[in-house]
């Protein structure tokens, strides 16, 4: 329009400079629009600070090549939040209202350079406070994943302890029961409580061993007082992780029957010795003369004896060993699509999902590399595996977004697209 309007007179055309600073001001609103992908409602705010922008361009051309002056600084952090709204969030987002506001203030008649400092401490006042309830929220997001992952690792190396002395082993039916049903949790419980370093866990461990080992072999009077006490401590650790009474008593009576131990302890002598009292002569007789008899209960216990041939635990949490394997196996490709994820770097996810959502990066916690994101309310919206995020990544179904001064990079793109033409200076 300048160009144009008076043309009779040379004061009112635009010399080469001011069409430099048109050209660099507009390409950096265009590519900093496509760059950022910001939602509808964001993208017309910043917008409307074109031309205010070029006002301050044409004033102090230097204002294009200083990253350190406010206004730059300004749209930098107006687009590192704004990357994380999408259309919709923004009607009732304070910072999204600040931001229509700082629009209006530039586009007044007596807006200039000395106002922008005053404009950018505000919104950034603005964004601190933000952050300090969005960043508690994230906390809380983070230590609820934390929390599982604990349970599931918990679960996970019960599984594998278990696994590795039962399998393949031929162990009485209850005995079998038993671990599944109830020493599984004692394990589990002094996993969550002190990890595998922890007494508990150790002592669990040891127990359990003993429960196997005499659960294979045949009883005999040397080894009634080992059996009894293996039962009393496997009471005191049901105890611990409070067990019903009822239950827990007649379990313990069917492992004594299952151990070969359901008859009367007999009293150790001064000497250490099991004192046996001597067999009835009437019963010897009767066990003499129904050889038949004895047959068949030996047949019964051999019967109740079982073959392990797969672990089914009852336990909270679910087995994450595969997603550890696949984590530490991850090729060089797919670490390369990981390291550009750093905390606080925006995602957009696809694929499984509806509609597209984007995440920001909270953390990432468990044994099993888990990527924790959130909206920009701080509020969990996705969790997923190291080896998971990579594969989406690599798919195309997560796209890694750029947030970190955008409005810089769109000016230095801007420039560079005419740096055949010079720059005002």
């Amino acid at each position: 329009m300048l160009n144009h309007s008076d043309a009779g007179h040379s004061r009112g055309r635009l010399h080469r400079n001011d069409q430099s600073v048109f050209q660099v001001v507009g390409n950096t609103f265009a590519q900093f629009g496509a760059a950022a992908a910001l939602a509808p409602e964001v993208q017309q705010v910043i917008n409307r600070c074109e031309v205010p922008m070029l006002k301050l361009a044409l004033k102090k051309p230097l204002v294009l090549e200083q990253e350190s002056h406010p206004i730059r600084r300004l749209f930098n952090e107006m687009a590192k939040y704004a990357i994380g709204l999408e259309q919709g969030d923004c009607e009732d987002n304070k910072i999204y209202q600040q931001m229509l506001k700082m629009s209006e203030s530039m586009l007044e008649d007596g807006f200039g350079e000395q106002d922008v400092p005053r404009l950018l401490s505000e919104f950034m006042a603005l964004i601190d406070r933000d952050r300090q309830v969005t960043s508690m929220l994230e906390e809380r997001e983070i230590e609820k994943v934390s929390a599982q992952e604990k349970v599931n690792w918990a679960r996970t190396r019960v599984e594998e302890e278990i696994t590795k002395r039962l399998l393949g082993k031929h162990v009485p039916e209850f005995v079998v029961e038993f671990v599944q049903r109830n020493w599984c949790m004692v394990l589990h419980i002094a996993h969550l409580r002190s990890g595998e370093g922890g007494a508990d866990w150790i002592a669990a461990l040891v127990i359990l061993d003993r429960l196997i080992d005499l659960a294979q072999c045949d009883v005999s009077d040397g080894d009634w007082h080992a059996r009894h006490d293996l039962l009393t401590q496997i009471k005191t650790r049901l105890t611990h992780i409070s067990t019903d009474l009822a239950q827990r008593s007649l379990q313990l009576q069917q492992l004594k029957q299952a151990l070969g131990v359901d008859r009367p302890l007999q009293p150790l002598s001064e000497a250490g010795v099991a004192t046996i009292s001597p067999i009835n002569p009437a019963m010897r007789s009767r066990q003499e003369r129904h050889p038949a008899r004895l047959a068949e209960e030996k047949a019964v216990a051999e019967v109740k004896r079982v073959l392990v041939s797969a672990i089914k635990l009852q336990l909270p949490g679910h087995n994450i060993a595969e997603s550890l394997r696949d984590a530490e196996s991850l090729d060089s490709e797919s670490q390369q699509c990981l390291r550009g994820l750093q905390k606080d770097c925006w995602i957009e996810l696809g694929g499984d999902i509806k509609a597209h959502k984007r995440g920001k990066l909270a953390g990432i916690v468990g044994p099993s590399w888990k990527y924790v994101f959130v909206d920009h309310k701080g509020k969990l919206i996705a969790e997923r595996d190291r080896a998971r995020l990579a594969l989406d990544i690599m798919q195309g179904k997560v796209t890694v977004l750029d947030n970190s001064h955008l409005f810089d990079k769109a000016i230095k793109q801007a420039i560079t697209q005419i740096k055949g033409l010079p720059v005002a200076s």
